[in-house]
């Protein structure tokens, strides 16, 4: 009778948790659940093996791309097709979704699979994938309109910091435009390593005779090139400044 007891109070007990847990998290994203089952599902990564938040995130992808493009369109009646693409690029590439769930200290409510448990070096992916889910989960649970009006209290700095400007366009646009501007070949990537944590480590080779190279790392090869065009930037302007 006891051990029936001790197991009562640690069920109780570790709702009472989740249930501060739940209301904090709802505190932090500025938006309350009327199923809570859609918070939960929203932060369940596939290595949990539990049904898991890959089609939540599917759904919010698009429900997010369409957000974020809606309110840009409306802020910027006379910005041309381009320019509006380059900047929802920006608010929805994966370093400002995870920027984002940092902000929500979202690694700590993540449910993951016992191999991925490290509170200090969970992926960036984990995190961005984890805040399309909680769009996903959001627009279930409600509706786009109260969906729309969540995002743009998480989005605020972000949109106020960003402007129509050459300074959205991506790395690599921006290095493939000056070496065409200067009538040379279009940069080579190459990856040359990738860690067992799927880290990709990427070369970029470039100049008249693709004599000159950069590097660039990250968890996809698509950012790893991109950090590359980034550096490859950086030494083009200081040769600009001091040649």
């Amino acid at each position: 009778m006891i051990k029936v007891f001790e197991i009562l109070e640690e069920i109780n007990v570790s709702f009472y948790i989740e249930r501060i847990l739940v209301i904090k998290l709802e505190r932090y994203i500025g938006y309350n659940f009327n199923d809570i089952r859609f918070l939960k599902l929203s932060l369940t990564h596939r290595s949990a093996k539990l049904k898991n938040n890959e089609k939540l995130e599917f759904l919010g992808d698009a429900v997010l791309s369409f957000s974020v493009a809606h309110t840009l369109f409306n802020m910027y009646p006379c910005t041309n097709e381009g320019n509006l693409s380059r900047m929802r690029s920006v608010l929805v590439q994966r370093s400002t979704l995870s920027s984002i769930a940092r902000g929500f200290q979202l690694q700590k409510f993540l449910y993951l699979g016992i191999n991925e448990l490290n509170f200090f070096n969970i992926r960036e992916s984990f995190l961005s994938n984890s805040i399309e889910a909680l769009v996903g989960g959001i627009y279930l649970d409600s509706d786009m309109e109260i969906t729309e009006r969540t995002l743009l209290l998480w989005y605020k700095k972000y949109f106020n910091m960003i402007k129509p400007s050459e300074n959205n366009k991506d790395p690599k646009s921006l290095l493939q435009e000056f070496l065409q501007k200067h009538y040379l070949k279009p940069p080579l990537y190459s990856v040359y390593f990738i860690t067992s944590e799927y880290e990709f480590f990427v070369e970029c080779k470039f100049g008249k005779f693709m004599q000159l190279n950069t590097y660039g790392q990250g968890f996809n090869k698509k950012d790893a090139e991109k950090k590359a065009a980034k550096a490859a930037l950086k030494r083009i302007k200081y040769f600009k400044e001091n040649v």
